[in-house]
């Protein structure tokens, strides 16, 4: 006989069970001992991934907080460059936290692109950007902006036996 000592066989897989009937006891062992180092091994780290806070809804009446808006939105996109990869992707995900009289601003430009008035900043992230910031700071807007979102809001919810709104300055109150 040999002079090997005998190592017990530690049976986990039926596969090897059914091995080590067949098999010299001391090859056997050895991929016994294998399978059981592989189960061990630890699994490569992954990092979990970055949990982001989703950007607050932006309503557009102040401007000061457009920058901060648009800076949540793009920490967003970098923390998930495989869901937001085009500037498209990038303009939808903004339409979607805005409201009032941004929703009503978009709502209206995407009207448009289904009659066929196209705006070539619905398509690029960086004009999307500039043209948010020129309707913004139009002076104008700033001061009617409560008004046209009660327009936007009665014009849609008017009933079809009401009178219809046809301006929204129909809502500014007159000063005497």
């Amino acid at each position: 006989m040999s002079s090997q000592p005998v190592v017990p066989i530690i049976e986990f897989n039926p596969f090897i069970s059914q091995f080590n009937s067949s098999v010299h006891s001391s090859s056997a062992t050895i991929i016994n001992a294998l399978y059981h180092l592989s189960n061990t091994l630890e699994q490569p780290l992954v990092a979990p991934p970055v949990k982001v806070r989703v950007s607050d809804v932006f309503d557009g009446m102040d401007l000061h907080q457009l920058h901060h808006f648009l800076f949540q939105c793009h920490l967003y996109f970098c923390s998930r460059p495989t869901v937001v990869k085009s500037d498209f992707d990038k303009i939808n995900f903004t339409m979607t936290y805005v409201s009032r009289v941004v929703q009503d601003w978009l709502q209206v430009a995407l009207e448009q692109e289904d009659q066929g008035i196209h705006h070539m900043w619905l398509y690029s992230w960086s004009s999307f950007v500039k043209e948010i910031h020129t309707y913004l700071s139009i002076p104008v807007i700033n001061c009617i902006q409560p008004y046209l979102h009660q327009f936007f809001n009665k014009s849609h919810s008017l009933k079809s036996t009401q009178k219809p709104l046809k301006r929204p300055f129909d809502l500014i109150p007159v000063i005497s």
